[in-house]
C-alpha cells in the first residue's frame, strides 16, 4: 500500500520536474537568492506552484498549505524582531510596524526584489493576465517559500531570512517618522518658526494618550494624538502638512 502511495507521489513530482518553470536551474536560483541549500526540492516545487497551474496539470497540490505555514512563521519572527529591536515601542507602535512588515504590499515587494516572480508556476490564463506581477500571488508565494525553508532547514534558517528582510525594512519604517517632521521643516521653515507643544496627557500611567500640537509662529497648524509623545508628534506633523499643503 505504501509503495503504491509513494509511486503516486513520485508521479506528481515528476510532472512538476518536467514543467516549464521547474527546470534544474530554478532550484539553483533559489539557493543563490536565499543563500541556503535545498534538501527537499519537492517542498520548493510546491511553494512555487500556484493553484491555477496545479489545476491545469492535475497535480493535486499547490502552495496554499505552505503559504498558511509561512504566514505564521513570518508573523512570529517579525514580532520577535520588533520586540528585541524597539524596546521603547509600546504595543500599538509594534503592531503598526508589524502590519507594515507583513502586509501584502511589503511581502510582494520582497518577492520582486529577489526575482521570485520569474520562478512561479502559473496557469496559462493567469499568466496572460499578468499574474507574475500580482501582489497577492507574489506575497502568497513568499510566505510559501518561507514555509518551505522552515520545514526544510528549520526555524533558525527561516528566522535569519526573515530577520534580514526586517532589518532592511525597519530602516524605512523609522525613516518615515523623521521624513514627516523633516518635510514640515523644509516646507515651512522660511515662513517662520515651527515648534511642538505637549498640550495634554490623559489615561492611566500604563496606557497614556498624549496630545501634541504644531505651531507656526505661535499659531496652531496641526494637532495629533498617540500612545507616545513621538507618535503624537508625528501625527501632528502629518496633520499640519495636510492643512498647510495648499499654502506651501
Amino acid at each position: 500500500m505504501l509503495f503504491w502511495l509513494w509511486r503516486g507521489i513520485k508521479s506528481n513530482l515528476k510532472e512538476i520536474y518536467q514543467a516549464k518553470y521547474m527546470e534544474k536551474d530554478s532550484f539553483e536560483k533559489i539557493e543563490s537568492i536565499f543563500g541556503y541549500p535545498l534538501k527537499n526540492r519537492a517542498l520548493f516545487e510546491e511553494a512555487l506552484c500556484h493553484m491555477s497551474y496545479s489545476n491545469e496539470k492535475g497535480l493535486g497540490i499547490s502552495n496554499e498549505r505552505l503559504e498558511f505555514l509561512g504566514d505564521a512563521v513570518i508573523g512570529l519572527v517579525v514580532s520577535s524582531f520588533l520586540y528585541e529591536s524597539f524596546p521603547d515601542d509600546d504595543e500599538g507602535q509594534m503592531s503598526c510596524k508589524k502590519a507594515a512588515l507583513v502586509c501584502e504590499k511589503s511581502l510582494s515587494e520582497w518577492a520582486l526584489e529577489v526575482g521570485l516572480d520569474k520562478l512561479l508556476c502559473l496557469g496559462k490564463g493567469l499568466e496572460k493576465e499578468g499574474g507574475r506581477k500580482n501582489s497577492s500571488i507574489l506575497s502568497d508565494a513568499m510566505e510559501a517559500i518561507i514555509g518551505a525553508y522552515f520545514l526544510d532547514s528549520g526555524y533558525e534558517v527561516a528566522y535569519k531570512l526573515i530577520k534580514s528582510y526586517c532589518e532592511r525594512k525597519a530602516l524605512t519604517l523609522e525613516q518615515k517618522v523623521y521624513d514627516i517632521n523633516g518635510k514640515l521643516q523644509k516646507l515651512f521653515s522660511d515662513k517662520g518658526e515651527i515648534t511642538y507643544e505637549l498640550i495634554e496627557t490623559k489615561g492611566p500611567p500604563h496606557d497614556p494618550l498624549h496630545k501634541v500640537r504644531v505651531l507656526l509662529n505661535g499659531e496652531v497648524v496641526g494637532v495629533g494624538e498617540g500612545k507616545t509623545i513621538k507618535e503624537a508628534k508625528k501625527r501632528a506633523a502629518k496633520a499640519a502638512l495636510n492643512n498647510m499643503q495648499p499654502f506651501a
